[in-house]
């Protein structure tokens, strides 16, 4: 799910010392799943295409061992895919309903007596207005409990010295880069899936078989066939991962900071000169500093977390603003004049002064 998220948000092709924000949001409470209409898809079409011409050859040569092969070496593909045919299951974060809200979605929710039916949100008729029986309230939506977790904001560095921002929910970031994804066959038992091996085996080897001993005409078309299949698969193979994945569930909004390339793809910031500037950037938009030492982004030195606390600082005064750019509302974080280059050449040189004072004394 990792490469899921990279190619998401088309961060892979980042300028060294670069940083881009991007928000990702659930737009739909869907499955992730395979696209329906992708090059695969055509692949498969494309074997199924070749075998019913396969299959035409062999009965217009009347060549029994031929169809024999081509019978049982089609049927085999679609055995080994549904022995394999698995469903993506996303983990979700647990959400706990109070008790008193789940007695006040059951309350008054069944008959009490024969005949009697539930008065949820029944009005009882009264031609007296006096004695008119309120309404009893409706239902609450346990959708619509309050979510309490935090933002999951995760910044990704890449080997070039760039960094990637992305600004999500906790559920989001689940989903996409912590939680391990889970894998459901249809076939859950190893049994089944072992004798439907077994069976996909035999089939291969009759069908090989079969076609050894076909005719040499039919033998040179499946040659063919098999070559420009197998090409196929190969193309399909090289293609970016967002051809093949249905990601209309999600939303990726770009986002730019104030010294942003608005003209280009994904609104990158200016290349810096040095990792550290870059790292600053990264630090501008997160307002926090913990990750940059998860991820052993700088030395574990006295230094360095001296310069980690005033970034930090200075970050806090960050605020993010609109920009109009082609007609377009575009969320920028503000960059303040505050050179984090010169603060390091500052404290490594003060650090260096007091490890000659120390030496000498």
């Amino acid at each position: 799910m990792e490469s899921f998220a990279d190619y998401n948000s088309d961060a892979n092709k980042l300028p060294p010392y670069s940083v881009r924000v991007v928000e990702i949001r659930r737009r739909e409470d869907k499955p992730l799943k395979a696209k329906a209409l992708a090059p695969l898809t055509f692949v498969a079409v494309l074997g199924c295409v070749l075998s019913a011409m396969l299959l035409g050859i062999s009965i217009h040569f009347r060549d029994g061992m031929s169809i024999v092969a081509t019978v049982n070496l089609s049927l085999l593909s679609s055995l080994i895919g549904y022995g394999n045919k698995w469903t993506l299951q996303l983990p979700r974060r647990f959400r706990k309903i109070s008790k008193h809200k789940r007695k006040a979605a059951t309350f008054n929710r069944f008959p009490t007596k024969a005949g009697d039916t539930p008065h949820v949100s029944e009005t009882v008729a009264n031609p007296e207005p006096e004695k008119q029986m309120p309404s009893l309230p409706a239902l609450p939506n346990p959708k619509a409990d309050i979510d309490f977790a935090p933002k999951g904001d995760v910044v990704i560095r890449y080997p070039k010295g760039s960094f990637l921002v992305v600004r999500c929910s906790e559920d989001i970031a689940r989903e996409l880069y912590f939680a391990p994804e889970e894998i459901e066959y249809l076939l859950e038992h190893a049994w089944a899936y072992r004798l439907l091996s077994l069976i996909g085996t035999m089939m291969l080897m009759g069908g090989v078989i079969c076609l050894a001993n076909a005719r040499i005409e039919n033998q040179i078309a499946w040659a063919g066939a098999y070559m420009l299949l197998g090409s196929s698969y190969w193309i399909v193979a090289a293609l970016p991962g967002k051809l093949h994945w249905d990601t209309t569930a999600y939303e990726v909004v770009q986002e730019a900071l104030s010294d942003s390339d608005l003209d280009a793809k994904g609104y990158p910031s200016l290349v810096s000169e040095t990792f550290t500037q870059a790292l600053w950037r990264a630090i501008v938009v997160s307002k926090d500093t913990s990750w940059v030492r998860q991820s052993n982004a700088c030395p574990s030195t006295k230094t360095w977390d001296d310069w980690l606390d005033r970034a930090r600082t200075y970050s806090q005064e960050v605020r993010d603003y609109e920009t109009l750019h082609n007609g377009k509302k575009i969320t920028t974080w503000e960059i303040p004049p505050w050179d984090p280059q010169e603060c390091l050449n500052k404290l490594l040189e003060a650090d260096s002064k007091d490890r000659i004072s120390h030496s000498m004394a």
